[in-house]
């Protein structure tokens, strides 16, 4: 028979006081991913989630996400209960949840394998749904730090900084309405997204591209959304308006939240009352529920003063889109919280909303997947532009999406190659090396922050093989370069990048792509240069691996050897890019925003 013993496993950053008190107490601890740093000369055993058991944990909530609409409770649609005057609470937090919940249920299943051979398992971890699912188990004790459920304090100099500003920007939009009133158009253009780069001394929207200039100003307007920033940092988190290059009459979001929300006020006390009704009805909706849907419930019952504002913006953008007179809202991002507040008010008053593709779509991408049975609560726009026919066939085949619900137009972006002139013109990069190959590698800030930290170490291991090539990390909007400068030592040489160059000219002059499953990969394609993704779970979610256009790589080891592989091959790609880019973008023939003006103008 075997011995089971005690173990302590950790799954967040410990204090000075824990880890004495847990190496006086426990002679078996076990540090998963990167999680904490362990006092000098003391050995303990370090180890990674078992990507075998990512990869089922990821499929089993996503499985139950996409079922969570159809739950009855007393024979009425759950669905039903967490609607508010025409909009459904779930669709706001559907994605947070999702991964909250997977990240909790890894952590669950890697201690219920612990349990097999253990008598007791001490667990640090900071995860609710872990302490929930743990609650009342005598084998297992979970350990929150002492900070966790407590608020950061929001200064009084910070709340009244943002209260100015959000009413100066409000009262300074106002002048620009009377520009907008008659648009038969809206552009929604998210602050956090709309990334300004110089190209030939230009400023442009590389999400937007020349859907901002080709328009007819008369019918055309910008509305500029700025999200609220987290007030218990400060205000510094909160993006100044860049203007856009554009000919079209713009006003911000402030000027709408601003006047429509004092109009409005009262409707607080309603959307309270609306969920402190979800949160005492808790315990008698859960008894009904799966353990993963429970989850999935207390997570949204959790997220309450988000709620809260998403609502309220809900609220004050259906005042807003009553007196105006536009037939069509758009916008890149569909899915995120905030936009889709404006386009649930925009659709109660019989605005076509239109949603643009702007990134991958595929079978793991919560954001585009939907059940046959949420068609009716509305999950998605009217409309979906969208690249290519591999895109539309993923979204008719295994979400809620149509034939007639969607169009295939091509990508923005790619009008910019469209005006490239095709051959690889050398480019100095700022501090780079002269005449080493580029290898260009695409960042994302991942759910999965050990998945994103391996990928990273990876290239950096590269780099340090290779020190004649020119590793360049192209960084995402929504990233910055502190998170990869602490995986660097002080002898490396990588260069990181954010907006220095033009992502279309790195991609020009570069001899390999690596991602993990950015939509740049697939960009990088395009130019006809080979395509390394790494995955260390092998999900292959963008699909690259299945439909032949990428070396699909676990570890640094693969892709030292993957990478040496194609240098002595001289970098040579064997893709038939024409017909990629037919399946993927419909046509690069720089007449991508004219087919969208187009088509956006026909539903009038």
């Amino acid at each position: 028979m075997m011995t089971k013993i005690n173990t302590s496993l950790v799954f967040r950053d410990l204090s000075t006081e824990e880890w004495s008190e847990l190496l006086s107490n426990s002679a078996n601890v076990v540090v998963y991913e990167d999680y904490t740093c362990a006092p000098a000369n003391v050995k303990i055993r370090r180890c990674r989630l078992d990507s075998v058991l990512k990869k089922e944990v990821n499929a089993k909530v996503l499985k139950e996400l996409i079922s969570f609409a159809s739950v009855e409770i007393d024979g009425t649609p759950l669905m039903e209960k967490l609607k508010f005057e025409g909009a459904y609470l779930w669709y706001y937090h559907r994605f947070r949840v999702y991964y909250s919940v997977r990240e909790g249920y890894q952590i669950i299943e890697a201690v219920k394998k612990h349990l097999k051979t253990n008598d007791f398992l001490t667990v640090y971890s900071d995860d609710n749904i872990v302490q929930r699912f743990f609650m009342g188990n005598n084998s297992v004790d979970v350990i929150s730090s002492s900070i966790i459920g407590t608020r950061s304090k929001i200064s009084r100099l910070a709340l009244l900084s943002f209260g100015i500003r959000f009413s100066f920007r409000g009262i300074q939009s106002r002048f620009r309405i009377g520009k907008v009133r008659k648009r038969k158009n809206l552009l929604i253009v998210n602050n956090d997204l709309s990334v300004q780069q110089k190209k030939s001394n230009l400023s442009y929207n590389p999400y937007y591209a020349d859907l901002l200039s080709k328009g007819d100003s008369k019918d055309w307007a910008i509305l500029r959304f700025n999200p609220f920033p987290k007030l218990d940092k400060g205000i510094s988190n909160w993006k100044k308006e860049e203007p856009i290059d554009s000919d079209y009459p713009q006003f911000n979001s402030e000027c709408v939240l601003f006047f429509h929300g004092i109009k409005n006020f009262r409707q607080i006390k309603k959307i309270n009352q609306f969920l402190n009704e979800l949160s005492e009805g808790k315990s008698k909706i859960e008894e009904a529920l799966s353990p993963i849907h429970k989850s999935f419930y207390s997570e949204l019952i959790h997220l309450k003063s988000s709620s809260k504002l998403y609502l309220f913006q809900y609220i004050c953008f259906r005042s807003f889109f009553e007196k105006m007179r536009f037939n069509t809202v758009s916008t890149i991002s569909e899915h995120s919280s905030n936009e889709r507040s404006i386009l649930d008010a925009a659709r109660m008053n019989k605005v076509h909303t239109i949603g643009i593709q702007h990134g991958l779509i595929a079978q793991m991408n919560v954001s585009y997947i939907y059940g046959e049975s949420e068609s009716k609560y509305s999950p998605i726009p009217d409309h979906t532009i969208i690249w290519g026919e591999n895109s539309r066939q993923i979204l008719t085949e295994y979400s809620c999406y149509t034939m007639n619900n969607t169009e295939v137009l091509g990508q923005l972006r790619t009008d910019v190659i469209y005006k490239m002139s095709g051959s690889r013109i050398v480019r100095k990069i700022p501090g780079g090396k002269d005449n080493a190959p580029v290898v260009v590698y695409t960042t994302q800030p991942q759910k999965d922050e050990a998945v994103r930290t391996q990928a990273a170490l990876a290239v950096i291991e590269l780099a340090r093989e290779f020190p004649n090539v020119q590793i360049v990390f192209k960084l995402h909007p929504a990233e910055s370069k502190s998170y990869y400068k602490k995986l660097l030592r002080e002898t490396d040489e990588v260069l990181l990048f954010t907006q220095e160059m033009d992502l279309y000219h790195l991609l020009e002059i570069q001899s390999v792509h690596i991602t993990c499953f950015s939509t740049v990969g697939a960009e990088s394609i395009y130019f006809g240069t080979p395509l390394i993704t790494i995955d260390p779970l092998d999900e292959d979610i963008a699909h690259y691996k299945e439909n032949g256009v990428a070396i699909q790589v676990k570890n640094a080891e693969e892709l030292i050897a993957a990478f040496d592989n194609l240098m002595q091959n001289n970098f040579e790609s064997t893709l038939d890019t024409a017909a990629f880019i037919q399946q993927n973008s419909h046509k690069i023939d720089g007449k991508v925003a004219d087919r969208y003006i187009q088509h956006i103008n026909s539903l009038n």
